[in-house]
């Protein structure tokens, strides 16, 4: 018993380096848990593993994540250049030093409206995704395929508010790692299925990660606002104290 788990196990460890369902696996958590701490560099682990996992997805037909691989090479550009760019290119002109961990950290949010006018988008490319698959493709009408095209479409709207680093690219990433867990079993690649199962949890993560983070730099920045103005207060005494003690020194000296 223990001889066959040490053999399952070794055989899951040389195919997770020997194959591109393994390596796209690979470089998909890196680029994920790149993402969760913000770093720029995510998006070349992005690119690569979309690239990997559009080859796997062609060879087993999965045609609304193959296409989907490609906007996400595009969409892994635009994220780069989007997070390396400064938030406050005049502190910073002013001020080279006010480049901080706040400024990185910072994020959006979406408002009532928006979250309708994404959920909608998402149901509208879910739907253009399975017609257009199932008039030009010809691919099989099952509910595996209408999943795969609702993930597609989430996906889509995931990763464009990620670039822009926004907070709840991860609620949408949460409903898509979840339909891609089923889509992956259904296809029999199971390393994939566990690998957005990863991704569930880690989704949840990210969005909570994000949210302290901010929670933890608002704060450090009150606490430097009030020492700031501390400093001008006692400062400001000081001044005034020096002004009482010159007056002194006049009405002696008259």
């Amino acid at each position: 018993m223990l001889t066959e788990i040490l053999d399952k196990t070794l055989g899951m460890i040389i195919y997770l380096f020997t194959s591109l369902e393994g390596w796209s696996f690979n470089f998909s958590l890196i680029y994920v848990i790149l993402s969760i701490k913000q770093n720029k560099y995510a998006w070349g682990f992005a690119i690569i593993s979309s690239i990997l996992y559009g080859i796997v997805c062609i060879d087993y037909k999965m045609y609304p994540t193959a296409g989907l691989q490609l906007f996400f090479v595009l969409s892994s550009v635009y994220g780069f250049i989007q997070w390396s760019k400064p938030k406050n290119k005049a502190n910073q002109t002013n001020n080279p030093q006010t480049k901080t961990d706040d400024e990185s950290w910072n994020y959006t949010k979406l408002s009532k409206n928006a979250w309708f006018l994404f959920t909608s988008l998402t149901i509208l490319l879910a739907g253009i995704i399975s017609m257009l698959l199932v008039i030009f493709a010809k691919v099989n009408n099952n509910i595996s395929f209408y999943i795969e095209s609702f993930a597609a479409g989430a996906s889509l709207i995931a990763q464009y508010l990620l670039a822009r680093k926004c907070i709840h690219n991860w609620n949408f990433w949460f409903a898509v790692n979840i339909a891609y867990v089923f889509v992956n079993i259904y296809q029999s690649l199971y390393f994939m299925a566990i690998l957005y199962g990863i991704f569930v949890i880690l989704s949840i993560q990210g969005y909570i990660s994000w949210q302290n983070k901010s929670k933890n730099m608002l704060k450090q920045q009150e606490l430097k606002n009030d020492d700031d103005g501390l400093h001008i207060l006692n400062m400001h005494q000081l001044t005034q104290k020096d002004n009482e003690e010159q007056l002194i020194q006049h009405k002696q000296m008259a």
